[in-house]
């Protein structure tokens, strides 16, 4: 842009500047203030629902999270308390015991 002011502006004819009218719009750097706007404004729509569904995954995850740490401690106090009224005998299990 330092070089705009050199170019000899009196010779340059309408059809020359019909073409650097049309090759500013082609090239998009000579974009209308509305359909500019309208872009932002259609991707700000897009990172705010793309937030809310961010937060409402991970909310999801989180409760998945706590009733797996429930569900877990459940089952562990429940094998205990299985394994404290009749113990496992060799023959009553699938788990191959290890030697003795």
């Amino acid at each position: 842009m330092t070089d705009l002011p050199a170019l000899p502006w009196d010779n340059i004819s309408s059809v020359s500047l019909a073409l650097i009218f049309t090759w500013l719009v082609v090239t998009g750097r000579l974009v209308p203030r509305a359909i500019v706007d309208r872009l932002l404004a259609d991707r700000d729509a897009r990172i705010a629902y793309n937030e809310r569904q961010f937060d409402a995954q991970q909310a999801v995850k989180y409760e998945l999270a706590t009733q797996n740490t429930k569900l877990l401690s459940s089952a562990e106090l429940s094998t205990k308390l299985l394994n404290a009224i009749a113990p496992p005998t060799s023959r009553e299990t699938h788990v191959v015991q290890g030697e003795e």
